[in-house]
């Protein structure tokens, strides 16, 4: 019976361990999706790392533009501005934001814009449900994607691509219409409303003054930090006006014990900078995973500060007997490896 009990007890401590582990693997894996490095080479040597901006910086394309030539230039001196198949080996994306006024002639609704640039969609790639996304490549500059919501308040059906809404009084043409994430953090993220998605060219014709506050780029990483510390040198931006984070490998065992680290300072905002809402998604996820693996690490610790005690009790009560066990496999050991170098040395004299 004692027998009995001991194993369970260790069993439920084993179970214990690899629990909290499992659960963090499971909550990761939902929002790795993000992860566009992963989708962008399978070779895993990219980084992805987002630069979050001020608004009152008016960073604009002419400034993308610049850091764009930059950063050919600096992965031409490395060689590796082309990937083996003979693409580009990077791409980026941005984004802006803006309040504008949707419309049918009879429904007028208020809702979030987001101005997209280059690949965002393959950046964030939200579940369409209909039609397609938009990207550079198309001609038409007034696309949008709606999400289901809206689709079904101005249409009555989630399937509409190629109709015609109205967006601060401008015609624009319906591309899409994807599903809207949910779950425990995209309301407090400020992803609970509707909002469309349509050109940053587009978004600048409603709104002169719009500014990108959201830049991504996925990058050959040759070192750790590589890719990080290009976009740092390149982007000429203010440190105090700008936060740039790398999204790769946000959720590691390392990434998430600097979390822990920061705890306290991270949730003091000093720069004028509002994440969206992807980013905030992201952010609390890293702050529960964390404390989770906080906990964890305390449980862990303990464990094996009773195991040590627990042996330290053992060889004091048995001392002889443990004194005994280690001279044996000492001489175990020696006799191992004497016989290993007498082989070798009989071959050497033949």
């Amino acid at each position: 019976m004692k027998s009995v009990k001991w194993y369970l007890k260790w069993c439920i401590v084993v179970i214990l361990l690899i629990l909290p582990l499992c659960i963090i693997g499971i909550i990761t894996n939902k929002h790795s999706i993000n992860n566009v490095s992963e989708r962008w080479s399978k070779d895993n040597d990219s980084a992805h790392i987002s630069v979050y901006i001020s608004a009152d910086q008016n960073f604009s394309i002419t400034d993308i533009k610049l850091f764009r030539e930059n950063l050919k230039n600096k992965l031409k001196e490395s060689n590796v501005h082309i990937t083996k198949k003979g693409k580009q080996s990077w791409t980026d994306c941005y984004q802006a934001k803006s309040t504008v006024t949707l419309s049918d002639g009879e429904i007028d609704t208020e809702i979030t814009a987001y101005g997209v640039g280059s690949n965002f969609f393959l950046f964030h790639p939200a579940t369409l449900v209909s039609g397609s996304y938009f990207s550079d490549n198309n001609l038409s500059k007034d696309l949008v994607v709606l999400d289901e919501d809206m689709a079904w308040r101005y249409f009555g059906s989630t399937d509409i691509e190629g109709m015609e809404i109205y967006i601060n009084g401008k015609l624009h043409i319906i591309s899409g219409v994807i599903k809207r994430d949910e779950g425990m953090f995209q309301v407090a993220a400020g992803n609970g409303k509707s909002s469309v998605y349509m050109s940053y060219d587009s978004l600048v014709k409603l709104n002169e003054n719009v500014a990108i506050t959201s830049y991504e780029v996925v990058m050959p990483n040759l070192t750790k930090d590589y890719a990080k510390k290009i976009v740092k040198e390149n982007v000429e931006i203010s440190k105090s006006k700008c936060e740039i984070v790398e999204c790769s490998n946000r959720y590691s065992f390392e990434a998430l014990i600097n979390v822990i680290k920061d705890v306290g300072k991270r949730s003091m905002q000093t720069k004028d900078i509002v994440y969206p809402h992807w980013e905030n998604v992201c952010r609390g996820v890293e702050d529960v995973c964390a404390i989770i693996l906080g906990v964890w690490l305390i449980f862990a610790g303990l464990i094996t500060l009773y195991l040590i005690i627990k042996m330290i009790i053992y060889i004091y009560k048995n001392g002889k007997r443990f004194k005994e066990f280690l001279v044996n496999v000492m001489k175990f050991v020696i006799e191992v490896f004497r016989k290993i170098y007498t082989t070798i040395f009989k071959k050497n004299v033949v």
